[in-house]
Parts: C-alpha cells; sequence; structure tokens
C-alpha cells in the first residue's frame, strides 16, 4: 500500500486532463501524474534504451509498461459527465424561476458557455462551483474506495 493520497490531487488531475495525455494516480508515490499518447507510444515500441538520461515524462512511460499494475487511470471526462453535474446543480435549486432558467439554457449546443453566463446573470455561479467541487471529491473519493486507496480530506 503506498502513501495517503490527498484527495484534492485527484481532483486537479481529473479537472486538468487534456487531450491526448492520460493521467494516472502512481500508487507508490501517491502522485497524480499525466502521460502522453506519444510518449506511451514510444516506450510500447521500445524506443527508449535505458531509463537513465529519459526526461520525466518519458521516465512515467517507461515505468508504466515496464509496472503498470502500479498506476491507475483516474476518471476520464467521459466518466465525470460534467453535463449531467450542470443538471444535477439545476435540479437542486429551490427557486422556481432560476432552475427553469438554467434548464433552458442548458439544452443544444454551446450548453456549457451559456450555462456559465446564465450562472453568473443569476448570481448563483458560486453556489455552481461550490457545487461542482463537491461532486468531483466524491467522484475522486469513489475512485479511491474502489481501488483500495488510503486518502486524507
Amino acid at each position: 500500500m503506498g502513501p495517503k493520497v490527498k484527495i484534492s490531487d485527484i481532483v486537479d488531475g481529473m479537472e486538468f486532463q487534456m487531450e491526448e495525455y492520460f493521467t494516472f494516480l502512481h500508487i507508490p508515490t501517491g502522485k497524480v501524474v499525466s502521460i502522453s499518447e506519444q510518449y506511451l507510444g514510444k516506450a510500447e515500441e521500445g524506443e527508449f534504451d535505458g531509463v537513465e538520461d529519459l526526461e520525466e515524462e518519458e521516465r512515467l512511460a517507461y515505468d508504466y509498461m515496464e509496472n503498470s499494475n502500479v498506476f491507475v487511470e483516474l476518471p476520464t471526462r467521459y466518466d465525470i459527465n460534467e453535463y449531467r453535474i450542470i443538471q444535477d446543480f439545476c435540479y437542486s435549486i429551490d427557486n422556481r424561476m432560476i432552475k427553469d432558467r438554467l434548464l433552458r439554457v442548458i439544452e443544444g449546443k454551446g450548453a456549457f458557455r451559456r450555462f456559465k453566463d446564465a450562472a453568473h446573470h443569476l448570481a448563483v455561479i458560486q453556489d455552481w462551483y461550490t457545487f461542482r467541487e463537491q461532486r468531483y471529491k466524491e467522484i475522486a473519493i469513489r475512485f479511491c474506495e474502489e481501488f483500495d486507496v488510503e486518502y486524507i480530506d
């Protein structure tokens, strides 16, 4: 069992995922790391000879290929489903006028931008950020529990 992982590190890792990168929890260190598809491909093809001269990300890719069992991929944007979180937030609002307005703006293409604009205009943006942060935290805790990772809040 590795060191305790900070839930905030996992949340940050989930929030800042980028295209063409995989984000993992490295169990032995308790660190959240991102490795590009490019470096993982190179490591898989055996393009890295020795680990002495490798950059940090190249070394991580090499380590992943050699010891993939100590890396656990964080929930991806598809696992997280931000749109569903926005819907849940809208339904959690007691003020019917605000709830209805937000539910209307999240329909169709461009929903995320319209939602944020409306949340600012309706003065519920801070409530949204609090709600979203709590939901991400819940996902991070479930992730830790699923993979038997000890965590601290």
